[in-house]
């Protein structure tokens, strides 16, 4: 892809997450391409559809995701990494709407990133398990269990955005409790 292409598709990428998270993914394509300071045919030469568009936003999203729990899986402390990584994605989700409701209605449930769920939930049991040896980590602890977080940070970012972060980090300090090992 030519330089300028590239540039013309991550400005489209970005207008639309910013987009997303102000007014929702109903934006018109349109309002994307007046974002992304575009006309339309270059829009619709890089995504075909509005669907592309928000595939592209949460894979991007997603991408970095993966990434962190790669890298957490790895850290010399698990129990602190997978506590560090779902503070991460729940902040994540309480700063972008469009990511929360993506993640409950993609990511957990559509055969579209069923790769890249798997590799995530494998990079998470790992770290689990490592978190639960160290001692830092509840036995007990599963991937259902940061799912069923996953999705009630989703339901909070789409009931109300404006105090997502907050209400979502609330939700949160309660899971780290029910998470973590406490001290006799």
């Amino acid at each position: 892809m030519r330089a300028d292409a590239q540039r013309n598709r991550e400005r489209i990428i970005d207008a639309a997450s910013n987009l997303f998270d102000d007014i929702g993914t109903s934006v018109s394509l349109n309002d994307i391409a007046a974002g992304a300071n575009v006309g339309i045919a270059t829009l619709l030469r890089r995504f075909p559809d509005k669907q592309a568009i928000i595939d592209a936003v949460f894979t991007r999203d997603l991408d970095l995701w993966l990434a962190s729990a790669s890298q957490a899986r790895t850290s010399d402390s698990p129990g602190a990494a997978f506590l560090d990584l779902t503070r991460a994605l729940l902040t994540n989700q309480a700063r972008h709407p469009h990511c929360a409701d993506l993640v409950v209605h993609a990511f957990l449930r559509s055969e579209k990133f069923a790769e890249q769920r798997e590799t995530f939930r494998a990079d998470v049991k790992s770290l689990v398990h490592r978190g639960v040896e160290e001692g830092v980590v509840r036995p007990g602890t599963t991937w259902s269990d940061l799912v069923l977080l996953m999705e009630s940070a989703g339901a909070l970012a789409l009931l109300d955005p404006h105090h997502a972060e907050e209400k979502i980090l609330h939700l949160l300090e309660h899971f780290e409790r029910s998470f973590r090992v406490t001290p006799n």
